[in-house]
């Protein structure tokens, strides 16, 4: 139950401050979820970077490590680039979640890989993600 109520505070930490551009939302979803999914026993993280961190540590880590993408993306591409790479940046984020919403509700196998990569190229395909790099 602690590890929970631990998990929903930093969701709601996160929502207050990630504002309100795709990839900021996307970067929240699949951290908030990876949180969430890492608070069951048999749920591992698959991140070589984050595999042996507790799990406020693997979500954490991979928020501040998507951050800096994004800022460095943002300072050193012209805004073309930034804003494909943003386009496809988030496309993957939020396929990330799916993946791990389908792991949540217990799915196995191949499918939460199936649903993560169906739901990225989605979105990727139906442009339902696009940010600006200005």
């Amino acid at each position: 139950m602690k590890g929970l109520l631990l998990a929903l505070a930093y969701i709601a930490v996160l929502a207050l401050v990630s504002g309100c551009a795709h990839y900021q939302q996307a970067i929240v979803a699949d951290s908030a979820t990876t949180l969430i999914g890492l608070q069951s026993a048999d749920v591992v993280e698959l991140n070589p970077l984050f595999s042996n961190a507790s799990p406020e540590a693997a979500a954490l880590g991979g928020a501040i490590v998507s951050g800096v993408v994004i800022a460095v993306a943002k300072r050193s591409m012209p805004v073309a680039e930034c804003e494909s790479f943003l386009h496809l940046f988030t496309s993957i984020k939020y396929g990330a979640a799916a993946n791990n919403l389908a792991v949540i509700a217990g799915a196995s196998g191949a499918i939460p890989a199936v649903i993560g990569i169906g739901t990225a190229l989605a979105v990727h395909r139906f442009d339902l993600a696009r940010d600006r790099c200005d």
